[in-house]
């Protein structure tokens, strides 16, 4: 499930693979509801990415 979503990832976000793995591993934590589960990163990609999914994102403004 993981995989499949990564793949998902990488074809509609500039993410690199490792990106789009952590990016799937916290959509499948978040049983496919992206606003239940927050997220820290200071990676801007991976952030954009994350927010346009769903995720509330936490420490953004330390970017």
């Amino acid at each position: 499930m993981i995989r499949k979503s990564a793949i998902r990832f990488v074809s509609v976000h500039p993410l690199r693979a490792a990106d789009a793995m952590q990016r799937a591993a916290a959509f499948v934590a978040s049983e496919r509801r992206p606003v239940s589960l927050s997220a820290v990163t200071l990676h801007d990609r991976l952030a954009e990415a994350m927010r346009k999914e769903g995720f509330p994102l936490i420490g953004t403004e330390f970017a």
